[in-house]
């Protein structure tokens, strides 16, 4: 997505009182014996969920031991990883969640919100798998993922996950009635899984420092590819022998239907000539959703 197209949405979300939050959601990191153990322990106890196995080795790495799992990275939790990390110990970085959460009151907007990123959003497979657009979500009413079955409005705020289990990376979405930062809000939270050490140095992640200066909303811009519908051609897929104005009234009932435009790649990799990147502004606000109106100051 071009930065232009990034930050109108970022500014449109927020004329509308949702507002963005880029953070790091979970880090591993392994350490060597020299670590601090009265650091770690800091760490430890920041967040329940946070957790230090001991000892736990690294292939190819035998010196370090510790294994270290943080959640929702704050400041207080880098100035003790800095702290750490610029003594004598040894660490490796093998797993980083990059997270993106948009946020409000307004369910609504947020459901919304969440249908436009359905709809429009393509991850397209960069390594060796089986669909070019893997997709799978889970399934409220089975209570199970599924990769199958067609999706439908009633999985529409489930997880939706678009790459495979066993890939290096691999990007989700989901909603959140209750926003784990501050549980007055609900929110859209998209995140990206970086898995081992070789695919974080391809994002230029090997010293804790490089994730103290991340861009994260150049990381963003650079990943969310969002996409367009073409009606002409989309209209193709149900009969080709028709005006071009049937093929855009058929192509516009197909999107108009469509729950998950991933899914709908990952059915059939060659209907992506039927849809082209988002690449202005002008295009983002034709498919954006309408908001709730921001009420009128009273003075």
């Amino acid at each position: 997505m071009k930065k232009e197209v990034f930050e109108a949405l970022i500014q449109h979300m927020q004329k509308h009182d949702i507002q963005h939050h880029t953070y790091i959601d979970k880090l591993t990191i392994y350490f060597d014996a020299k670590a601090s153990p009265k650091l770690l322990n800091k760490l430890v106890i920041l967040l329940d969920k946070n957790n230090l196995r001991r000892p736990c080795t690294l292939q190819n790495s035998i010196r370090v031991c510790q294994k270290l799992d943080l959640f929702q990275i704050d400041r207080k939790a880098f100035n003790l990883l800095n702290k750490i990390c610029n003594s004598d110990a040894d660490y490796r970085i093998t797993y980083v969640e990059f997270a993106l959460d948009f946020y409000g009151k307004n369910l609504s907007d947020l459901t919304g919100l969440r249908a436009f990123f359905n709809k429009h959003l393509i991850i397209k497979n960069k390594g060796k798998a089986n669909s070019k657009y893997p997709f799978y979500y889970y399934s409220v009413e089975e209570e199970s993922i599924i990769n199958i079955p067609s999706i439908d409005e009633g999985d529409a705020l489930s997880t939706h996950y678009f790459n495979e289990a066993d890939a290096s990376y691999e990007f989700i979405i989901y909603n959140q009635e209750e926003y784990r930062w501050d549980n007055n809000f609900a929110c859209v939270h998209l995140e990206y899984k970086l898995k081992d050490s070789a695919t974080l140095k391809k994002h230029g992640i090997g010293t804790l420092n490089d994730l103290v200066t991340f861009d994260h909303n150049s990381y963003w811009q650079q990943n969310l590819a969002l996409h367009s519908p073409i009606l002409k051609e989309l209209g193709k897929q149900k009969s080709n022998n028709v005006s071009n104005q049937a093929l855009n009234k058929n192509g516009n009932k197909i999107f108009k239907k469509m729950v998950s435009l991933q899914f709908y790649l990952n059915e059939d990799s060659t209907r992506e000539k039927c849809f082209s990147p988002i690449t202005t502004v002008n295009s983002l606000f034709k498919f954006l959703p309408e908001l709730t109106a921001l009420p009128d100051f009273v003075g």
